[in-house]
């Protein structure tokens, strides 16, 4: 009675990985099989790496697999039908997991677009903040008097003086009390008669709450001076 038992051992290697351990066995290089047998050495290459996918469809790929196992005197018939099922098992694994990579792809893109969306309407909260904030500080600031004539300290021998300049956020102008008009922009223009001698004018720019800005010219009119004479600040 024997002592031991016989099982058939089962082999994981590809049949790509059977060929090439043989090729290499024989000290034969793919350049030298692909000029013995006339098949291309990507083809070659694709079966000692099983990348079936990459060979000719229908029977090329299974004649390709005869071809070199004949040239390399393994069993042809057992080759084929080693690579028949490699590459129906490969064909199988693709189909399933093609449809859940491209569920994942689909979940990732759902996903980077949501944020990207929350991301879009985050900075235009941001950029409506910063722009509502800015307006309500130009509106609550002071407003602004720029006078392009007379110049602040000014002698003239003509006794018609003209005050003329533009204003930001003034509700309301007045001269040594006097209202003056503001058009739509900003601007104004106003002719006043000064006694001669050293007038002080007060121009005074109201705002909507209740800010308002104060600018004082010195004009001097002289009947012996010249027309027009514009002196600087005085320092």
């Amino acid at each position: 009675m024997s002592l031991f038992t016989t099982k058939s051992i089962i082999s994981t290697q590809t049949i790509g990985e059977r060929l090439r351990k043989t090729r290499e066995g024989l000290g034969i290089s793919l350049v030298q099989v692909a000029h013995q047998l006339l098949i291309q050495r990507r083809y070659l290459e694709s079966i000692e790496s099983g990348q079936y996918s990459d060979l000719p469809g229908g029977v090329y790929g299974e004649e390709y697999i005869k071809t070199y196992a004949r040239f390399l005197r393994m069993d042809a018939a057992v080759c084929v039908r080693s690579f028949k099922t490699e590459r129906t098992y490969a064909l199988m694994h693709r189909a399933v997991s093609m449809p859940l990579f491209l569920n994942a792809r689909r979940v990732l893109f759902r996903v980077g677009s949501i944020t990207a969306v929350r991301l879009a309407v985050a900075l235009f909260g941001v950029m409506l903040a910063g722009y509502a904030l800015a307006h309500v500080h130009s509106m609550l600031s002071a407003p602004v008097i720029s006078l392009s004539a007379p110049a602040q300290y000014y002698v003239t021998g003509d006794p018609q003086v003209l005050i003329a300049g533009h204003t930001i956020r003034a509700h309301a102008l007045t001269f040594n009390n006097v209202p003056i008009l503001i058009d739509s922009n900003g601007d104004f223009r106003e002719s006043v008669t000064l006694p001669f001698g050293l007038s002080v004018l007060t121009l005074t720019a109201q705002g909507r709450f209740g800010k308002d800005t104060v600018m004082r010219v010195f004009v001097r009119v002289a009947g012996d001076a010249p027309d027009v004479v514009v002196l600087q600040n005085a320092s």
